[in-house]
């Protein structure tokens, strides 16, 4: 299976995932993304769960996030679109996908809180 074929299968909200690969492989990479897309799409917090095994990759993934809706909101160099066409599989965003994508570091920046992301300690 290609590389792009497995990115769109990890990050298909439609279905839990649980992703395993060794470091430095992209993990947290695919889970920031199958995140970002969870709430482009409307998925509220509250339904998503995202468990790691330690604090500092709970700290790692919701900078990540913050940082990724930051660039959404700021736009530069077209970064939304190609975000929406290359993660979200819009082919082609509209100036109503763009301007959505930018509101969500609005809604989520200074509350990141509301994102579940927990180690499984905290969890349980």
């Amino acid at each position: 299976m290609k590389y792009q074929e497995q990115f769109y299968e990890a990050t298909d909200v439609r279905y839990s995932c649980f992703v395993f690969a060794s470091a430095g492989s992209g993990k947290t990479k695919i889970l920031v993304d199958r995140y970002v897309k969870s709430l482009f799409l409307e998925v509220k917090p509250s339904e998503i769960l995202c468990l790691t095994f330690t604090n500092a990759a709970v700290f790692e993934m919701k900078s990540r996030i913050s940082k990724i809706l930051e660039k959404l909101y700021l736009n530069e160099d077209n970064f939304t679109e190609s975000y929406l066409r290359d993660v979200v599989g819009i082919s082609h965003p509209s100036f109503r996908d763009i301007e959505h994508a930018g509101r969500l570091f609005l809604k989520f920046q200074d509350d990141l809180s509301d994102l579940k992301i927990l180690t499984i300690h905290a969890f349980c």
